[in-house]
């Protein structure tokens, strides 16, 4: 790991304890939370895997132009599930399929498992944002609930504040980051501090999920 990069530990502890936060609501988690559970499971997979190949294979890109698709999926799900379309999965089938199929498109032709796919970042940052923004939509519409009672309404925050912090960062990483110079610190520490909070937001919606109406109630 090089002198600027932000530290991979706490990160991984706050990572890995807000997926045991989620699994330890598991039994009262409605179908779409399940989903954010099983999303940051995979995640504790995905950076563990992450961090091992940037340490003995120097180059960790191919994990996440594995990883990326599969997480706009869930997060598709979670949505379909939460905002209750009409047709279960339909957000599923009509981005997360083709999300998957574009994501291999840039992997093969322009941006190599080799190279960051901030391409790809991009694309799914734009879906999720507009995904945040139609259930902040769908939940001002509605006049029988509370929005702050709602785990759908910090999740959705926590998505929202994170994907638009972040995505500019994202655009300007893939250029910067075998640089090492204080650009590439400030972007490196752009990318890993929403990151923190995000995890940090996540654990405190599931620690408080007794609290909370569910998501898709």
């Amino acid at each position: 790991m090089t002198s600027w990069a932000p530290k991979f530990s706490p990160y991984i502890i706050l990572l890995l304890s807000a997926c045991i936060c989620s699994w330890i609501r598991w039994p009262i988690l409605k179908k779409a939370d399940r989903w954010i559970c099983l999303l940051l499971s995979l995640t504790v997979i995905e950076e563990s895997l992450a961090e091992y190949f940037k340490i003995y294979f120097r180059n960790n890109s191919v994990i996440y132009h594995i990883y990326t698709p599969i997480e706009l999926f869930i997060i598709c799900i979670y949505f379909d599930l939460s905002l209750k379309i009409t047709k279960p999965y339909r957000l599923a089938f009509l981005i997360g399929i083709p999300g998957i199929i574009v994501s291999a498109f840039i992997t093969i032709y322009i941006q190599p498992y080799y190279k960051f796919n901030s391409y790809f970042l991009l694309i799914e940052g734009l879906v999720i944002v507009s995904l945040c923004l139609l259930a902040f939509y769908k939940l001002l519409l509605r006049e029988d609930i509370v929005p702050k009672m709602m785990a759908q309404f910090w999740l959705t925050i926590s998505f929202l504040l994170y994907w638009s912090v972040t995505y500019i960062s994202l655009g300007l990483f893939s250029g910067e980051v075998n640089n090492i110079d204080f650009v590439a610190k400030i972007i490196a520490w752009t990318l890993y501090i929403p990151n923190f909070l995000f995890y940090v937001s996540l654990m405190i919606v599931f620690i408080r999920y007794k609290k909370l109406i569910p998501s898709g109630e």
